[in-house]
């Protein structure tokens, strides 16, 4: 009696987590509350964040963010803390700042090749370049500045009604796309492990940053500027 022996293909959940450095194909990437999975099998989780970041204020000023990975041998899934996600509020956001707002602080070994990459606003709100952030000496109340002269690793355009992702040759890598019920990111091009790690967690920063945005904006008083800002400045009111 002869046996099947012919296997179905592996889902796209097997592949990411068999795959170590090799390219992993294009997918459909779901934010549900905290955790992320492809469109096509939602039952279980590729990334996870400590906190619902699409429902996050300005009070939050860092998230987890860590890779599902699958331990050999056995269906078990674990987490791998890999990026640090950053939200540091300015006192007033202007384009093109010398300081990162948002930022991934790599926080493992893979992630640290390609570095800590911050969100630099263009002065379009609707585009966003992702570029290394120096991290030496910063300490959790301050913002890293960009590294000078440093290329892009990503950019985000807003491009009919929705943000395309390229990298830094330009070529188109992900679409973003948002609605009042769900997140979703398409990533449109084969990627290295550790570029997609970076993408996503760029992706949930920006998800973040729209959740901010979206809230009321705090005003400072005018008496209480007075009393902050240096003697000098006070007779300029």
């Amino acid at each position: 009696m002869e046996t099947d022996t012919t296997a179905s293909p592996p889902s796209y959940t097997q592949a990411v987590s068999d795959a170590a450095d090799d390219l992993l194909q294009p997918v459909i990437l779901v934010l549900d509350n905290q955790s992320i999975h492809a469109e096509s099998d939602p039952t279980v989780p590729l990334y996870q964040v400590n906190r619902s970041i699409a429902n996050l204020g300005r009070a939050t000023s860092v998230v987890e963010f860590a890779r599902m990975e699958r331990s050999a041998g056995t269906a078990k899934q674990r987490s791998r803390h890999i990026y640090n996600l950053h939200h540091r509020q300015p006192m007033l956001r202007v384009p093109f700042a010398r300081h990162a707002e948002y930022f991934i602080q790599a926080v493992a070994a893979p992630a640290r090749r390609l570095g800590h990459l911050g969100l630099k606003q263009a002065c379009m709100a609707e585009h966003w370049t992702a570029l290394p952030v120096d991290m030496k000496g910063w300490t959790e109340m301050d913002r890293p500045p960009f590294v000078a002269d440093a290329a892009p690793v990503l950019e985000a355009h807003h491009r009919q009604g929705a943000y395309k992702w390229t990298d830094g040759d330009g070529r188109d890598v992900a679409i973003e796309y948002d609605s009042d019920r769900e997140h979703r990111l398409l990533a449109t091009a084969s990627l290295q492990r550790e570029t997609l790690d970076a993408l996503v967690a760029l992706w949930c920063c920006r998800v973040w940053q729209q959740s901010v945005d979206q809230q009321p904006s705090q005003t400072v008083p005018t008496n209480h500027l007075a009393h902050t800002l240096p003697m000098g400045w006070k007779k300029f009111r």
